[in-house]
């Protein structure tokens, strides 16, 4: 018997030809959306005392996407 996964696949944010650096480039950009797009989120460095948008910015602090495919919900770890 084979188990079908229930867990939602997330879209890639790289193209499958990028290079090492453009690929890391993409990811940050891309969990740095993630958080820029949850309000919820946002609560989480600015309860670190991180509430200037610029220095979030500057940095391209991020938030991973959950385990579940859902968004914003993995407050407990920020990526850089």
């Amino acid at each position: 018997m084979v188990r079908k996964g229930t867990t939602a696949r997330l879209e890639s944010p790289i193209a499958s030809d990028a290079d090492d650096r453009q690929a890391l480039l993409s990811v940050a950009a891309f969990y740095h959306g993630t958080l820029k797009e949850s309000p919820e989120a946002l609560r989480y460095p600015e309860s670190r005392g991180l509430t200037d948008p610029e220095t979030i910015d500057r940095f391209q602090l991020g938030l991973p996407a959950t385990p579940g495919g859902g968004r914003g919900g993995g407050l407990n770890s920020m990526a850089v």
